[in-house]
């Protein structure tokens, strides 16, 4: 099953969900599923289709999941990309991964535009942002006034995302991630952390790393819930924002609950909503 069946299958369920909250801004999931098929068609027009590698690099935005969604409801893969990477480290993982387009945006262009020459088989970059002077195709013009209709089916072995990883000496490695792993962890995730259409998950993570796909979107997405993106994390933001929406899961790592222990302020704001806070990375 194609991992993008996830979204289908709960939009056929929950038209009008709220499944992205963003900037004071709601899109529903019938509205994210038609944001991604306008943009599938879009990609799939440029020749983007299976075995497609698709670097994203893009910082916390409704984007980067419309993006995410459209190259994989091709069959393409994508190759995700930290956006604060400098241009070695881009120039290496696109290099490796042998991706034909980029998907970027403004916190990123400097470092692609010093880059760009060195990419060895790059055939087209597109360019998120409000910015005019820059050498790339801008992102909008990927949407397409005649959408897709379906996902293209895929293997169950067949790769959705390339994750590289520094966790070894070297050059990161580059871990390839199948269909199948991202619909039995996702599933499994919502199950696990028991999610409903009630649940409002606060995602202050990047985007780019695989604890928050698959935990602040992909499994949130599983079972209905809406999802409370943030571009950053900011300690006190973040805790206002927990009690103003009554957030009832939040996603975190140790140092930002360090941060969340030194503020005097957390003593008087309202958690009786939260029910889960998610906890990893380094301890």
């Amino acid at each position: 099953m194609n991992i993008v069946e996830l979204l289908t299958s709960t939009v056929s369920r929950l038209p009008d969900q709220p499944v992205i909250h963003y900037r004071e801004k709601v899109m529903t999931y019938k509205e994210l599923q038609d944001e991604i098929f306008s943009v599938a068609a879009g990609l799939k027009n440029k020749g983007i289709t299976k075995e497609t590698k698709v670097a994203l690099m893009m910082t916390n935005r409704p984007e980067y999941i419309i993006t995410y969604f459209a190259v994989l409801a091709n069959g393409a893969t994508v190759v995700p990309i930290n956006p604060t990477f400098k241009e070695r480290e881009t120039t290496y993982i696109i290099n490796d991964s042998e991706s034909e387009y980029l998907i970027t945006e403004s916190a990123a262009a400097g470092v692609i535009q010093n880059s760009m020459n060195d990419f060895n088989q790059m055939k087209e970059i597109y360019y998120y942002g409000k910015e005019e002077n820059h050498p790339f195709i801008d992102w909008q013009e990927l949407k397409s006034p005649s959408p897709i209709n379906q996902v293209i089916p895929v293997h169950a072995e067949d790769v959705a995302q390339i994750i590289y990883t520094s966790g070894t000496t070297g050059n990161p490695k580059g871990a390839m991630i199948t269909h199948a792993n991202l619909n039995w962890m996702a599933i499994t995730a919502a199950v696990i952390n028991q999610l409903t259409p009630e649940d409002k998950v606060l995602c202050v993570l990047p985007l780019f790393h695989a604890y928050a796909k698959l935990q602040g979107f992909l499994a949130p997405i599983a079972h209905g819930s809406t999802i409370y993106l943030e571009e950053r994390f900011h300690p006190v933001d973040t805790l206002e924002k927990i009690s103003k929406y009554k957030i009832s899961i939040f996603l975190g790592v140790p140092t930002m609950y360090a941060y969340f222990l030194q503020n005097p302020a957390i003593s008087k704001m309202d958690f009786s909503h939260l029910r889960t806070a998610g906890c990893g990375g380094a301890s």
